[in-house]
């Protein structure tokens, strides 16, 4: 196993991030807890000051949550960019082989000018 992986392929660092993210939210909510049993016991800007922390480590550990789901999905892609581009055959390959590339077609409900040139028209 690679060294800069976890158990599910996660990487240390996105795993650290995450970690970091999740105690940051933990103390955000004990520091709220701190002031609703202190309130009214404590200075006001002692409690000012906690709520003020007490916002920033939600903030910082919300962007963290965020980033770290951001760079997993933005890494699942590309590796399945990765892994499809390295399956696919080389489209020269093919074409020495003698076997034509897939070209999408187009959908029923469009046509080509020529076609309708060419089919016969309605009288009433």
């Amino acid at each position: 196993m690679n060294s800069h992986t976890g158990r599910n392929g996660e990487s240390h660092g996105m795993g650290w991030v995450g970690d970091s993210a999740v105690v940051l939210l933990l103390i955000g909510t004990g520091l709220v807890v701190f002031v609703q049993q202190t309130l009214g016991h404590v200075r006001l800007a002692t409690t000012l000051l906690t709520l003020y922390l007490s916002s920033w480590a939600y903030v910082l550990g919300f962007l963290g949550l965020f980033s770290v789901g951001w760079l997993g999905n933005w890494r699942r892609v590309q590796v399945t960019r990765a892994g499809m581009s390295r399956n696919s055959p080389d489209p020269q390959f093919l074409l020495q082989q003698g076997v034509a590339p897939v070209v999408p077609s187009r959908s029923h409900g469009e046509s080509d000018d020529r076609n309708k040139a060419t089919s016969p028209s309605r009288v009433a």
